[in-house]
């Protein structure tokens, strides 16, 4: 439902927020929320983070939870990458908050996915983030028709880094994609889905 993420006031501070550097105006920060498994393409976006020059002003917030938790987690202090950080598995409403201080989402799927339409494409239009995605089919066009995004291959690091290069060098492409990813979520409203299929259904009785 888009009006909560409208209606959301950023006033609270939630305490995953302690775990999160100052964001400079220059930062972009992409976001991975939901379940931490094998069916998500984790070690793409971790590995591609951790060959990303450190002088780009990005980072990467983790969220959720899951079998590759303690992967992650160790990764992360054993190699000290300074550009990922993990905040745990957090409520809706957290998760509201943490999309609104970020820029990208990543619809980021393991290349044996057998997902077609995923929950988080929703979350991130609502939330006006510009969205990476990793699947093919529906959300790939929709991604590319109403420029909103950029797909990659995958598992391919380099493709998944050129995707997070995109936007490094080129602020007005980030911004122009989270523009159209805001405006786009309100075809997608739970309400307005509801009044088409109203409408739909009225029009269907009336053919009988």
């Amino acid at each position: 439902n888009i009006k909560e993420y409208q209606n959301f006031s950023n006033n609270h501070i939630f305490d995953f927020e302690n775990e999160l550097p100052n964001k400079s105006i220059n930062d972009i920060w992409y976001i991975f929320a939901g379940t931490l498994g094998p069916s998500y393409d984790l070690k793409t976006m971790i590995y591609a983070f951790d060959q990303i020059e450190k002088k780009f002003p990005v980072k990467l917030i983790i969220a959720g939870d899951g079998s590759e938790r303690d992967f992650i987690v160790k990764y992360i202090a054993t190699k000290a990458v300074s550009n990922i950080i993990y905040v745990g598995k957090l409520s809706k409403q957290e998760l509201i908050k943490l999309y609104s201080l970020c820029d990208v989402g990543l619809n980021a799927y393991g290349k044996y996915s057998n997902v077609e339409m995923s929950d988080k494409f929703y979350d991130y239009t609502a939330a006006g983030l510009a969205i990476i995605n990793s699947l093919t089919g529906e959300v790939a066009d929709l991604i590319s028709v109403n420029n909103i995004g950029t797909n990659y291959i995958s598992g391919a690091i380099d493709s998944f880094k050129h995707a997070i290069q995109l936007y490094i060098h080129n602020i007005d492409l980030l911004n122009n994609h989270k523009k159209n990813s805001a405006q786009i979520a309100i075809e997608f409203d739970q309400q307005n889905q509801l009044n088409r299929f109203k409408q739909f259904w009225k029009n269907l009785e009336c053919s009988l």
